[in-house]
């Protein structure tokens, strides 16, 4: 290690005391020659280290791989990092604010000989697909599953008679899904994802495109139709599938890996699952797919489940356990407690009520939850994004277990008249408080959840008192409620956070919705920023000098428009800047400064078109904005229009029409799921045009889920099946979620 104090003092005494007497030109010299020394050093060490695929710089790789005759695969070198949100982040902890996005080609070239001596087995063709894509993956062999007519002197195949055992439901219930082994007479199709599977060359590559969050210790629903025994694992009172836990590394293709995967719970599964504890006489505190993961292990590298529930502080056990069908609310015996994995409920026996109550007074419950993307809030890594604790002045409060204060609004009543606040929520907890917000004029005030946590506030917040150059953060929050900007604020910060759109789920919604975001104040200019966010409808009053920026996030209207000004006509909502966002419903922008790589479910109207752009989005037609830029559907009726007819020439005018018509009338976004809560919320449909799942600047998706890079890795992971299938076979590709 060079330093300037290190070398100098490598030199006589004399020399040094000379040199000070003649203002030390020498030392400052040394200054410059020990800094370069210092760039030759650490430059020297990095080629040491480019040397091995492990260590080397980026732009090695495919150097490396080119030694091994690898075929370069896309990575996250050949994508262009957003500097939007870095700017937008400088008080973040950082210095990256790019999430993973699965495109592993160092992993790919590193095993590149590991593969190449295990070619053409089924646990490497898995192997090989989770490395290349970052999903969950099983390989099947169909030939496996073929009905087979049977020889009885020398080839008996018993598992392949035509007749399925009818009465075997685990096996029954596994029917066309990956651990499907039930026979199946030949089907001669191209293998595609619904159909043409069973034929003898087949191999079905399942992957898993939902990656699912832990959330520790999430106070439980109560449900009233339930009479106070029931309750919902969502803490907004829905019905959503309970999902298991994904342990990379498996051997995925054993039937016993499926409890493995980052899939929805089947009940028979589940049901069997407990079935096997029961007969195995076991007292273990877990099960395949019930018992403590995560943070609430007691010991690292203990067995874990998927699932574990709590109580009024008294753990329950696997024996005390059911699986059960809960459409109907209805209670288990008396000391057992019922799970619906299906839809995410629980029903406690008459031994768990608690004084005055048919039911327990507190449900805590450890549980996965199934998403497209680490984005609105989860238990996922979250350390880059949270706030700088060496901030100049910075007072830290907490909330929750092991903290200080039991309530947010006991810290922020704290926290009172100090110029910079955080306040930390310790836990996952729900939070069933209004709250109200002061920040110190010029002050910044930020509410943020710790790492892994994902804590609930059922209320609505207000911002108020005129602070105009104050900036308020909402960090890893579930919000069920408004944010409500009474008086003049500078910043309004949203960062992996959720705004419930419709603001609650187990009610039904008004039409239109109530906004998520309010900004009442009309003559002070606010900047509202969601990055990697999800919101309700947005109501901003269109100042010239106030900005939503919207980054890697979701606007969702529900049932109305998404970005508006306040009430009145026209209803102008203020100048936007988005990059790879999703917009559902009418949006209306004083200014459309930026917009790429977004999709926009609703007619966009722009009021200043003179300056912006649009580029590589979708903006359905009948929208007004500044100029667009390889937008859909524009480029595809722009392309369809430049074909010659068979004559040779261009279209008419009233071919022009047809084409355009016929055009927007298929070139439609169309998502897996629309209602938030659910797993598959706004992810783009398999059969969605390719003009939109291919239609950003790199290739990948539009909207939110763009920074997924998914059509990226589904090449790779074709491009790589081409050198390792066995010869003779055909892969399909079949996406589980």
């Amino acid at each position: 290690m060079f330093d300037i104090d290190t070398v100098y003092a490598l030199l006589p005494a004399w020399t040094r005391l000379r040199d000070a007497q003649q203002g030390s030109p020498l030392k400052d010299l040394l200054s410059v020659t020990v800094d370069q020394i210092a760039v030759l050093e650490e430059d020297l060490a990095q080629n040491y280290d480019n040397l091995f695929i492990e260590t080397c710089a980026p732009w090695v790789v495919p150097y490396i791989g080119d030694l091994v005759q690898s075929t370069p695969l896309t990575d996250a070198s050949r994508i262009a990092p957003s500097t939007t949100t870095a700017a937008l982040s400088t008080d973040l902890v950082g210095p990256s604010f790019e999430p993973a996005i699965g495109l592993r080609a160092r992993a790919d070239v590193a095993k590149t000989i590991f593969y190449r001596r295990r070619k053409t087995t089924l646990p490497m063709l898995e192997e090989l697909s989770s490395d290349v894509t970052g999903w969950a993956a099983h390989v099947r062999e169909f030939f496996q599953t073929l009905a087979w007519t049977q020889a009885v002197r020398n080839h008996v195949r018993p598992g392949s008679f035509y007749a399925p055992d009818l009465r075997n439901i685990p096996n029954i219930d596994r029917i066309n899904g990956p651990f499907d082994n039930a026979p199946r007479l030949v089907d001669v199709r191209v293998p595609r994802q619904l159909e043409g599977w069973h034929n003898i060359p087949n191999v079905g590559i399942f992957l898993w495109r939902l990656f699912s969050s832990p959330l520790y210790q999430a106070t439980a629903r109560p449900e009233p139709a339930s009479g106070g025994s029931g309750f919902h694992v969502s803490r907004l009172g829905q019905d959503a599938p309970m999902f298991t836990r994904w342990q990379p590394g498996i051997d995925a293709t054993l039937p016993s890996a499926e409890p493995l995967l980052p899939g929805p719970i089947r009940p028979a599964a589940f049901y069997d699952d407990l079935l096997q504890y029961a007969a195995s006489a076991s007292t273990a505190p877990y099960t395949q797919y019930y018992g403590r993961f995560g943070l609430d292990l007691p010991a690292p590298g203990a067995p874990s489940g998927s699932f574990f529930i709590v109580a009024d502080g008294v753990a329950v056990l696997p024996a005390q356990i059911q699986s059960m069908n809960l459409a109907q609310w209805r209670q288990p015996p008396a000391s057992m407690v019922g799970v619906d994995v299906a839809l995410g409920r629980l029903s406690f026996g008459s031994a768990w009520k608690a004084t005055g109550l048919s039911g327990p007074k507190q449900v805590s419950i450890s549980t996965f939850c199934g998403f497209p993307a680490e984005l609105g809030g989860g238990g996922y890594d979250r350390q880059n994004w949270l706030l700088k604790r060496n901030l100049p002045g910075l007072q830290v409060f907490t909330v929750g277990t092991g903290g200080t204060y039991a309530t947010i609004s006991a810290a922020l009543t704290a926290a009172a008249g100090i110029q910079e606040v955080l306040i930390s929520i310790q836990d996952s907890a729900s939070y069933v408080e209004a709250l109200s917000i002061k920040p110190v004029d010029g002050g910044t005030l930020t509410i943020e959840a710790v790492d892994q946590h994902w804590p609930h506030v059922q209320g609505s917040i207000t911002i108020q008192g005129v602070h105009p150059t104050a900036t308020v953060t909402l960090s890893g929050l579930l919000v069920e409620g408004a944010v409500q900007v009474t008086d003049g604020l500078s910043r309004l910060r949203l960062i992996h956070t959720t705004l419930v759109p419709g603001l609650a789920l187990n009610v039904a919604p008004p039409v239109p919705v109530l906004p998520s975001v309010v900004v009442d104040k009309e003559n002070t200019p606010i900047d509202v920023e969601l990055i990697f966010s999800i919101s309700g409808p947005v109501q901003i009053p269109p100042l010239e000098n106030s900005r939503l920026w919207l980054l890697d996030s979701i606007i969702d209207g529900v049932n109305g428009p998404a970005v508006t000004g306040l009430s009145g006509s026209p209803n102008w909502g203020p100048p936007a800047w988005i990059e790879r966002s999703t917009v559902v419903g009418a949006s209306h922008f004083r200014q459309l400064l930026s917009a790429t790589e977004t999709l926009f479910d609703g007619v966009v109207s722009t009021l200043h078109r003179q300056q912006g752009c649009v580029r590589f989005s979708f903006v359905p037609d009948g929208s007004t904005t500044p100029r667009r830029y390889r937008c859909q559907p524009d480029l595809e009726i722009s392309i369809e229009s430049d074909q010659p007819n068979i004559n040779g020439a261009l279209p008419s005018a009233a071919q022009l029409k047809a084409i355009h018509d016929n055009v927007v009338s298929w070139l439609l976004p169309s998502f897996t799921q629309r209602q938030y809560g659910q797993p598959a919320y706004l992810q783009l449909h398999l059969n969605a045009p390719i003009q939109i799942l291919q239609g950003a600047q790199d290739g990948s998706e539009m909207g939110a889920y763009c920074h997924l890079k998914q059509p990226q890795r589904l090449k790779n992971l074709q491009l790589r099946l081409q050198e390792y299938l066995p010869f003779g076979r055909q892969a399909a590709t079949l996406f589980v979620t």
